[in-house]
């Protein structure tokens, strides 16, 4: 009879209220994540001083060592002031524009939640892009944002995300 009694609870207890998710969405997770821990932590100063020749050459040599490792970035990388103007970034195939993304919900998001944001957005030439923002933060003040973005054609070919998987995620710590 006891047994019957625990069975209800034991079952409840045994069932996950998170979405299940993909091996290809774990890993897309691990590798933003991954990216965020070694990019962020050297990122944060010169964000703060707005020195984007250190921003540059950090972007560079981050890009080179990927390169030599025989994992070249396939990702898009933006840095963002804290006003979400872009400082600087790197494109694995065209060359960087400055825009503005102060008007896009997911930069004021990140700015204002002070936690990773993802999104996905599309550029003017109708290319859609999965977008994850990840604030800046210096003694207590978001000096800005990372923004590490594929399109969704490249994540769909290397982990098979979903665009419902992608916004299901967490990529905060």
């Amino acid at each position: 009879m006891a047994f019957l009694i625990l069975l209800p609870g034991v079952l409840f207890s045994c069932t996950s209220h998170e979405p299940s998710r993909s091996k290809g969405a774990l890993a897309f997770n691990k590798e933003i994540r991954k990216t965020i821990k070694i990019l962020a932590p050297l990122l944060i100063k010169p964000v703060a001083q707005g020195d984007v020749s250190a921003i540059d050459a950090l972007l560079d040599k981050t890009c080179r060592e990927a390169q030599k490792a025989g994992q070249p970035l396939t990702c898009g990388i933006v840095i963002l002031d804290k006003n979400g103007v872009s400082l600087t970034g790197r494109y694995p195939k065209e060359s960087y524009k400055a825009l503005n993304y102060s008007h896009y919900s997911a930069v004021a998001q990140a700015l204002e939640k002070r936690k990773a944001i993802q999104a996905r957005l599309f550029l003017q030439d109708g290319t859609k892009f999965y977008v994850v923002l990840s604030p800046l933060i210096l003694n207590g003040h978001v000096e800005g944002l990372l923004g590490i973005g594929y399109t969704v054609e490249e994540a769909s070919k290397r982990w098979g995300i979903t665009e419902k998987e992608f916004l299901s995620l967490d990529f905060s710590n």
